[in-house]
C-alpha cells in the first residue's frame, strides 16, 4: 500500500483558507428561524484571513503538543491552552424526506471544529479520490444519484445491443447501520498506514475520537452523521 505524506497542506495558508470559504459558503439562510450560523460564517468570510490565521496557529500548536508528548517533552502551557480539542458534540433530531428514518444529526461550532474537518479532507481527498472505486458515487465530489444513472443506462444500452437477455437481475444491498458499525481501530490503523504524516494521523484520530455510539470490551464504534470527515472516512473504510 503506496503512503502519502500531506501534513505540510494543514498548515499551507491557501488550503485553510479554502476549507474556511467551503464550510462558510455552505451555510444558507434561512426563509425564517434563526439565521445565527449563516451570520457567523459571512463575518468569518469577511475576515478571512484573520480566521485562517487562527486556524494556522491552533493547528501549529497542536502539533507541538502531540510532538512534546510523543518526545516526553515538557509540554509550553500557552500551547495546550491554544491547541485544537474537539468542541462537545450537539445532537439534534430528523425526519430523512427519502425513506422516512429518524437519524440524530451531530452539530459541532463552525470555528474551529467544522473547518479542521474541512482542512482534513481539503488534504487528503487526493489520496482518498486516488483510489476510489470507479463506480462509487454517493458523497463523492461530481458523484451522486445522476452519475449513479448514468452509469447503469449505459450498461444497459451496451448490453441490449448485443444481448437482450443478459441483464436478468438487480440486487439492492445496505449495510446496516454502517456509520454506527465503524470500528475505531481498524478506521485509525488503516490511516497510519496510508499517511505517513504524523499531523494528519493525530488531527483526525482526535476528530474520530470525539464521538462514538457504543463500546465493546474497549473497543469503540460509530462515526457521527453530520461531520464533514464521515463520509470520506467511511468510503475509505469500505
Amino acid at each position: 500500500m503506496k503512503s502519502f505524506n500531506v501534513d505540510s497542506k494543514l498548515t499551507d495558508i491557501n488550503v485553510i483558507k479554502q476549507a474556511i470559504v467551503t464550510v462558510c459558503k455552505s451555510k444558507r439562510k434561512k426563509p425564517t428561524g434563526s439565521n445565527r450560523k449563516y451570520k457567523f460564517a459571512q463575518h468569518i468570510l469577511a475576515n478571512l484571513d484573520e480566521y485562517a490565521q487562527k486556524t494556522l496557529e491552533i493547528v501549529l500548536a497542536f502539533d507541538r503538543v502531540y510532538g512534546a508528548r510523543e518526545r516526553q517533552e515538557p509540554i509550553n502551557e500557552a500551547d495546550l491552552q491554544l491547541m485544537y480539542r474537539p468542541t462537545r458534540c450537539n445532537p439534534f433530531t430528523i425526519r430523512d424526506a427519502g425513506s422516512g428514518k429518524e437519524r440524530t444529526i451531530i452539530s459541532v461550532p463552525i470555528f474551529p471544529d467544522q473547518i479542521i474537518h474541512q482542512l482534513l479532507m481539503e488534504a487528503a481527498k487526493p489520496v482518498f479520490m486516488r483510489e476510489m472505486y470507479e463506480y462509487s458515487c454517493g458523497s463523492i465530489p461530481d458523484g451522486g444519484i445522476h452519475k449513479g444513472k448514468k452509469y447503469l443506462a449505459r450498461t444497459i444500452k451496451r448490453h441490449r445491443n448485443r444481448d437482450k437477455t443478459a441483464i436478468k437481475y438487480a440486487a439492492q444491498l445496505d449495510i446496516a447501520k454502517c456509520y454506527p458499525s465503524i470500528s475505531h481501530s481498524i478506521l485509525k490503523n488503516r490511516l497510519r498506514r496510508k499517511f505517513r504524516g504524523k499531523l494528519f494521523y493525530w488531527l483526525s484520530c482526535a476528530v474520530i475520537d470525539s464521538y462514538h455510539d457504543s463500546e465493546v470490551d474497549g473497543e469503540r464504534y460509530g462515526l457521527p452523521l453530520g461531520y464533514s470527515t464521515s463520509h470520506w472516512f467511511c468510503n475509505f473504510y469500505l
